[in-house]
């Protein structure tokens, strides 16, 4: 009888164990700290210059994708370049006057400007004919892709985290309404839906403002007098309460798992590279393979995204590691010429300032027994 009931106590545990997983914890890596994401008050310009690059990426990678699904290549350069600048003035307005509502329209407006802009450039360039339909579907893209990447640069993980799951969950949903901006519509109410304070206030507001994007996502389709435009809007309204109340739910629960094993493997690998390195220290030479190897792998993954614009992602894979490496590598360079420079001149302050401060006490007593004789 002691079996079955201590098999029960073990799955208690193991279940409580992996719904502490889900939540902030203590950081292994930064003692102090937490795994949540957040950036607390006060931020330090680093943090802030941090969120709004962070911004401007979300912005432009969801930008790229959306873009190219609604037009090739031209939607996708009008995308990613909209979604990026948007997403980087959004953040950047929204730290300086610490006003959400201005930040969100500051990097919708600014997307949707951009992507009008770049379209209508385009067209010229390349001779063809625009339609209002058209212009107004690059523009409500470019718009939602400039608050996508504003509420990506958010000091609030949950905010940022919400993006993702909403994004997500959108892209799920444009297989089956077949709207290229549902996945853009679901990231942008996940988002918005993620200010809220609690689980059930990010559901209902992420509900709200989902459908509300979602209707919006229709209008080129009425714009051109589409047959099924009606269909469309309805649609569109049911995705977006769907998706982005899901991705607001989700997407912070995925992001912390991601984050707690992601403390939990870099505190494993340093535990055991520390003593290693301090007995085996790298040279110039394994510092920059080891920025090279660094900078491989974070750019390397974006040559993923290149079939979305019709590239094969081998050739991509290949030029976006080469020119991650070669970047890492020239940062840990410049870095470590920098260190050798600052030791250059430490070494030289130590060396002579003792020796001038000790002549400029010399001349000192010489001017006063001169004065006193």
């Amino acid at each position: 009888m002691d079996f079955p009931y201590a098999g029960w106590v073990e799955v208690a545990n193991i279940a409580r164990s992996v719904v502490a997983f889900t939540r902030p914890r203590p950081s292994k890596m930064a003692p102090g700290a937490e795994t949540s994401g957040d950036i607390p008050v006060p931020r330090t310009p680093a943090q802030v210059d941090q969120l709004c690059n962070g911004g401007a990426m979300s912005g432009g990678i969801q930008g790229l994708i959306s873009g190219a699904r609604l037009g090739g290549v031209t939607g996708a350069m009008s995308g990613a370049v909209a979604g990026a600048v948007g997403g980087l003035v959004g953040t950047k307005v929204g730290f300086k006057y610490q006003s959400f509502p201005l930040a969100l329209a500051a990097g919708a407006a600014t997307g949707a400007v951009g992507a009008a802009a770049i379209t209508v450039a385009m067209g010229v360039l390349t001779g063809q004919p625009l339609s209002v339909a058209n212009l107004a579907g690059y523009s409500i893209m470019g718009g939602l892709t400039g608050a996508v990447g504003t509420l990506g640069g958010s000091r609030r993980a949950v905010t940022r985290d919400s993006v993702y799951g909403g994004y997500t969950a959108g892209l799920v949903a444009e297989t089956y309404t077949h709207n290229p901006l549902a996945s853009l519509a679901g990231a942008a109410g996940a988002g918005i839906g993620g200010r809220a304070q609690t689980a059930f206030g990010r559901a209902a507001l992420g509900s709200v403002s989902g459908a509300a994007l979602g209707a919006l996502s229709s209008l080129p389709y009425f714009l051109s007098g589409h047959p099924l435009a009606a269909q469309a809007l309805v649609e569109g309204i049911t995705a977006g309460a769907i998706t982005a109340p899901a991705g607001t739910l989700v997407g912070p629960v995925v992001r912390q798992v991601t984050r707690n094993a992601q403390d939990e493997m870099v505190a494993g690998i340093n535990h055991k590279l520390d003593p290693w390195l301090e007995k085996n220290p790298l040279g110039t030479k394994g510092k920059m393979a080891a920025g090279a190897a660094l900078g491989a792998l974070t750019l390397g993954s974006f040559g993923m995204l290149a079939p979305v614009v019709g590239i094969g992602m081998l050739p991509a894979l290949a030029v976006s590691t080469s020119a991650g490496a070669a970047l890492g590598a020239y940062k840990v360079g410049k870095a470590i010429q920098y260190k050798e420079k600052a030791e250059v001149a430490e070494k030289y302050l130590r060396t002579y300032a003792p020796a001038a401060q000790g002549v400029s006490n010399v001349l000192l007593n010489l001017k006063k027994a001169e004065a006193q004789g």
